[in-house]
């Protein structure tokens, strides 16, 4: 997603990668164990503070909004921020 909104970072790529390679190839995934070690530690807060300025760079700081709560009769689909601009939301 933060490539999306035009941020990339090397550090933030490779762990991506690492990631999406250990959790895909390895049947017996243990997410303890991949991120147990410091260097996956920094990667993992380097990642999501990238996102954060993405985010809030591209969208604005978010701010808490009123919505309707409950459930109503139908279909329903859930939408968060990072899904926005993916469901051509603004850009």
């Amino acid at each position: 997603m933060h490539a999306r909104l035009g941020y990339t970072d090397d550090v933030v790529d490779a762990f991506i990668e690492r990631a999406f390679f250990s959790t895909l190839t390895n049947v017996n995934f243990d997410a303890w164990s991949t991120s147990s070690s410091p260097r996956s530690r920094r990667d993992e807060h380097k990642t999501m503070q990238l996102l954060k300025k993405a985010h809030i760079e591209h969208y604005g700081e978010p701010v808490p909004t009123q919505v309707q709560t409950g459930t109503v009769k139908g279909h329903g689909i859930l939408v968060t921020g990072h899904d926005f601009k993916v469901l051509g939301g603004a850009s």
